[in-house]
């Protein structure tokens, strides 16, 4: 079996976190995988460039047993009608589109809407801005479009004026941004407190071409991006940003491709939900911090060990082979649940284990040979 992977290109971080998404799912399953960097419509960026929309005529059922479309990465440069007519004309070859909802066919979306609102909100409320600068896309993404939208909510519910002449347009990369922000005159001509920007490769340009004038990140101006890219845990200042969690939306829509070609029943949209991450460019973590990495909407750092304990679980029907003669007996299960440093989604053991076990591993990595301080007996069981 093959699937086919179509985006937009691959020269950056973004798109080789889908792919590799994609790419797990795939190989996991026997499934191999043909990526076809095709550009997008109407997008020639040299003479050459419908060279690359080509490929598409290739992505047929004679060459693939169904293909994921990086939907949201195509239509830069044409109306949103326009690109779900052309995913349409792939049919009928099993497709999930991702970012761009086609109806008749599965789609993945992220979801911007709480994180993103979350994100204007915490610099409104928690830092108190009401002068904010804004770095969008020169493209017509129906993504970008509505991260602008949730931007101007959230700023008319709180009766912030947005002053438009702060709107700055890259076209994703660095280099953009940082030669629009850097059309500011000097710093006396900096007149907003907060910079909103659609990705964080724009965020890091923006805060390049602010620092080249003589502002300092945080500050003296805040600046927040979206993507959660490797590169914003470790820049100088590392990047508040938003998580769309993109490997995830690579390994899921693969997934549903694979369910479409066995003939299981799809739904037509799955939402991924984004989440925020609060970092030193916005002021939250100082900038001579060197532990803490981030922190959630929820107010939990990155370093952070968490622990619930319960006597029993609820019959959430979460898990298949629990369910026994109409009986969930999760519920009747005592719930043990550890969140450990960094950690990144979950999984179930089946390890023997009692809520006596919680102060070994709370300690675990962090004490050496752990005492109990009532009895004086170390914490680490020796067989």
């Amino acid at each position: 079996m093959r699937f086919g992977l179509v985006i937009y290109g691959c020269n950056n971080e973004y798109f080789h976190t889908f792919i590799k998404g994609t790419e797990k799912y795939c190989r996991s399953h026997g499934i191999d995988l043909a990526v076809y960097v095709v550009g997008a419509p109407n997008w020639q960026p040299d003479d050459f460039g419908y060279h690359d929309w080509s490929l598409m005529k290739f992505v047929n059922r004679e060459n693939l047993d169904g293909a994921v479309i990086l939907t949201g990465t195509l239509c830069h440069f044409v109306t949103k009608k326009q690109i779900q007519d052309i995913i349409r004309g792939l049919l009928p070859l099993p497709l999930v589109s991702i970012n761009v909802d086609v109806p008749g066919i599965p789609s993945v979306m992220e979801n911007p809407d709480k994180a993103f609102s979350y994100l204007v909100e915490h610099l409104i409320v928690k830092h108190g801005f009401r002068r904010f600068a804004f770095v969008s896309s020169i493209t017509a993404s129906v993504e970008i479009r509505h991260r602008y939208d949730i931007f101007r909510e959230v700023l008319s519910k709180h009766g912030i004026d947005f002053d438009e002449k702060n709107l700055f347009f890259g076209d994703y990369t660095f280099y953009s941004a940082q030669n629009e922000v850097g059309k500011i005159p000097d710093k006396a001509h900096v007149d907003f407190d907060a910079m909103v920007c659609v990705t964080d490769e724009m965020a890091y340009g923006a805060i390049s071409a602010l620092r080249n004038m003589g502002v300092s990140v945080p500050d003296d101006v805040v600046v927040t991006g979206f993507d959660n890219t490797s590169f914003s845990k470790s820049s100088f200042p590392t990047l508040t940003t938003v998580d769309q969690h993109i490997e995830r939306q690579g390994e899921l829509s693969a997934q549903i491709l694979h369910d479409q070609t066995e003939g299981k029943s799809v739904r037509d949209i799955y939402s991924v939900e984004t989440s925020c991450r609060l970092r030193k460019s916005c002021g939250c973590i100082h900038i001579s911090d060197m532990e803490n990495n981030s922190i959630d909407e929820n107010g939990v750092y990155d370093n952070t060990r968490i622990i619930v304990a319960s006597d029993h679980g609820r019959d959430l029907a979460e898990f298949d082979y629990m369910q026994f003669n109409g009986i969930d007996v999760e519920c009747y299960n005592p719930l043990y649940m550890v969140k450990d440093f960094n950690a990144k989604g979950f999984k179930t053991s089946d390890e023997f284990m009692t809520i006596a076990d919680t102060p070994t591993i709370i300690t675990d990595g962090i004490i050496d040979n752990p005492m109990n301080p009532f009895t004086g007996k170390s914490l680490v069981h020796k067989a």
